[in-house]
């Protein structure tokens, strides 16, 4: 998917990144997700592996935390100072999500369910 790869010329610089491009930032939440999965407890594990159409709950997130940043390129202020911002790019990643989206092979109750959690993660994050 090039609308991912090309995520690695923007450079996120605030309180919650250090000179950091988008596309690492997010291979970094994969990993510290696949961290999370091993560490699990059963409980939890049970809920992310039942399906919630065609796909277990874990790999919805993991395709939506790929996805969650994809509007960081058009959304980029980058202030004076060297910070950076990207003020309603959830908004943005969603419209570009659903076009990737619309060419797997998904339901449309697991699409619902991946661009909802595109949708609400900054409200955990910040």
């Amino acid at each position: 998917m090039p609308e991912i790869y090309e995520l690695r010329t923007v450079i996120e610089n605030n309180s919650w990144h250090n000179q950091e491009s988008t596309l690492d930032h997010t291979l970094k939440i994969l990993t510290n997700y696949k961290i999370f999965l091993e560490k699990a407890d059963s409980k939890i594990s049970t809920y992310l592996n039942k399906k919630l159409d065609k796909l277990p709950v874990k790999d919805l997130i993991l395709v939506s935390i790929l996805l969650h940043d994809l509007g960081n390129k058009e959304t980029i202020i980058n202030y004076e100072d060297g910070s950076s911002l990207f003020p309603s790019h959830e908004r943005v990643s969603v419209v570009k999500s659903k076009k990737i989206l619309d060419k797997l092979d998904l339901s449309w109750p697991d699409k619902r369910y991946i661009i909802n959690i595109i949708k609400i993660i900054p409200i955990y994050i910040q």
